[in-house]
């Protein structure tokens, strides 16, 4: 399921794109949609509550339910045939593309459906010492900006990779990238 492009056509069929090649999503697709729904449900549960809401209509439906869900958030965020970056890759995680839908500024689930922000245990602190980082700042200066000690600092970041599950710099601002931006 990883390495994965997805994206859909103008008639609003979605498609996915893997190793072994090009597919139509459908409702019947159990164990690709309970996947996507699973890591979806991980990183952002929140939007996935809003979504079953929002699709509760179909609850009844368990396969139809889940694949509008899992569609929608296609189409929202994934719409175009990106062959550079995997919309799901390797380790999991979502590449989100900056998609022109018509509806932007008018759609009463913009931010829900389309480019959700990541949920994470990270205090506002954490984030703003995160952001710094990846403008590229270096622990002194990061000091400097926000008063703290380098220590103190050093501190977040550590707490930060902990609390992502990261081991390395490279890594932290590859999920800022991946999940920020």
């Amino acid at each position: 399921m990883n390495n994965t492009e997805f994206f859909a056509d103008t008639n609003r069929t979605v498609y996915m794109r893997d190793n072994s090649g090009i597919k139509e999503l459908k409702h019947n697709d159990r164990d690709t949609i309970s996947s996507i729904l699973m890591k979806l449900e991980e990183k952002y549960p929140s939007k996935v509550k809003a979504m079953k809401t929002f699709f509760a209509k179909s609850s009844k439906n368990v396969p139809f339910f889940e694949y509008k869900i899992v569609s929608q958030l296609i189409r929202c965020n994934f719409a175009a045939n990106d062959p550079c970056t995997p919309d799901l890759d390797e380790k999991g995680n979502f590449h989100f593309e900056n998609y022109f839908c018509p509806l932007r500024g008018v759609c009463s689930m913009e931010g829900v459906f389309c480019h959700p922000a990541p949920e994470t245990s990270l205090s506002n602190r954490e984030m703003e010492v995160l952001s710094l980082l990846h403008s590229a700042e270096s622990i002194d200066s990061i000091a400097d900006k926000l008063f703290l000690s380098r220590k103190t600092i050093c501190r977040h970041i550590e707490n930060i990779k902990k609390k992502l599950n990261l081991h390395t710099m490279p890594e932290l601002l590859s999920w800022y990238n991946t999940n920020m931006l």
